[in-house]
């Protein structure tokens, strides 16, 4: 039902804005995909969480009905030295949390596609200032191969919150959710994100290459130098991949795809 849903409401066709290089040739030409651990993304911000300490102590207080008992006979509040003993131990656990979380980070390996394959600031930014390509992936060729692990990105601008001690012990979902959620600032990325294996990265490694479906198409950066035009051209031959040329709109600020 899931998958069903899911194929019913998503874009056909997600991209992949690609620099050029020869990894990304490599990796055209073998039919993968290049997974980045979260540590490597360009947002400082990716997958931050908010630890409330004060509410997370509040609630682990109001677990135990004796303690409560005790500091409505004795008049103790948020000044008195039990309370503030509570707010001391869950940061002190807290630190432990934190290491967790970067160490989840540096575990979890994902990979960004987009809906677009017009953004003139993901061409600027991703695609080498338009010289580079952009590579679509029908969205039912990526549910075949790596099953219903692909989300869409929601924006905010207001980071998820650890404030119950329950959340505070078993904090995997919400770090889960973390990593589908970014500033509002990202919203123009129309961001989806695919991940792929949770495994141990020691000794750290910043990626991982996985097999991937085969393209659907790919536009070429209007920039685009005439060595790398060629070489994909060959290869969309060879692979029978739909090839288009981005060219400038006379009429705007817009870029136009035609197939060549």
């Amino acid at each position: 039902k899931i998958r069903s849903y899911i194929l019913q409401y998503a874009p056909p066709v997600l991209y992949r804005y690609r620099y050029g290089s020869e990894w990304d040739i490599k990796n055209l030409k073998e039919d993968s995909l290049w997974l980045s651990t979260l540590k490597e993304y360009n947002d400082p911000f990716e997958n931050r969480i908010f630890i409330d300490f004060k509410a997370i102590a509040d609630d682990l207080i109001c677990k135990d009905k004796e303690l409560i008992e005790m500091m409505h006979f004795r008049h103790i509040d948020q000044q008195n030295s039990i309370y503030k003993k509570y707010i001391t131990d869950v940061m002190s656990m807290g630190e432990k949390l934190l290491d967790e979380l970067e160490m989840k980070r540096n575990r979890l390996f994902t990979a960004c596609f987009s809906e677009t394959n017009s953004s003139l600031l993901m061409w600027a930014h991703y695609a080498n200032s338009h010289k580079g390509f952009c590579i679509g992936y029908q969205f039912k060729d990526i549910i075949e191969k790596f099953g219903v692990n692909i989300f869409p990105i929601t924006y905010s601008n207001d980071f998820l919150k650890i404030d119950s001690y329950d959340l505070f012990c078993d904090h995997h979902e919400i770090f889960i959710k973390a990593c589908k959620k970014k500033s509002k600032e990202w919203l123009y990325e129309k961001e989806w994100r695919l991940f792929g294996r949770y495994r141990i990265n020691e000794p750290y490694e910043k990626g991982m290459t996985i097999k991937a479906p085969r393209p659907f198409c790919i536009y070429l950066g209007v920039n685009i130098e005439k060595t790398l035009k060629l070489e994909l051209i060959n290869i969309c031959k060879e692979k029978k991949i739909k090839l288009y040329q981005m060219g400038i709109s006379e009429k705007g600020y817009r870029l136009l795809g035609y197939q060549i």
